[in-house]
């Protein structure tokens, strides 16, 4: 049922229960999350640990380390959050299409095996603070330039 429902739809859903919970979150971020949500979500409170991020300010991780895979070693990690944010910080369009076109292949040209997984993955958790959460580049659009820019600003202070 949620599966089938439109994106606005299962926003105007969710938001009652992101606000029981104490988490304030605008429509428009909802809008951009809600696709990759719905074939995540079996009941509408599932949506508060995924979509915590965009309304409290998430813990940093605790070493640099936590953001490095065994194909994306410490120095090519570093590498790949400074491009990241650079990136971020003047893109244009700053839209999901070309979001996803930069982040990707920065991921592919930073990670040892030429593929953009084992630096998608941490960027995920560096831009989100979770385990859990809807996708990195709809994340990052939810979010907006600056939010990201600035957390990516302090991800990068702990190389």
């Amino acid at each position: 049922y949620i599966q089938e429902m439109e994106p606005l739809e299962l926003a105007k859903a969710v938001r009652p229960f992101l606000e029981a919970a104490g988490l304030e979150v605008n429509v428009e971020a909802l809008l951009v999350v809600m696709p990759p949500m719905s074939v995540r979500l079996k009941h509408f409170p599932d949506a508060i640990p995924f979509l915590r991020f965009l309304s409290e300010e998430m813990p940093l991780p605790e070493s640099a380390e936590a953001l490095t895979h065994k194909k994306l070693p410490l120095p090519a990690a570093k590498a790949a959050f400074t491009e990241a944010r650079e990136m971020l910080a003047s893109i244009e369009p700053f839209s999901l299409e070309t979001i996803s076109q930069r982040l990707f292949a920065i991921g592919e040209k930073h990670a040892d095996n030429g593929k953009a997984g084992p630096f998608l993955g941490p960027m995920r958790f560096a831009v989100t603070g979770q385990k859990v959460s809807p996708p990195l580049f709809e994340s990052v659009l939810a979010l907006g330039r600056d939010p990201v820019v600035q957390r990516l600003d302090q991800i990068l202070l702990l190389f």
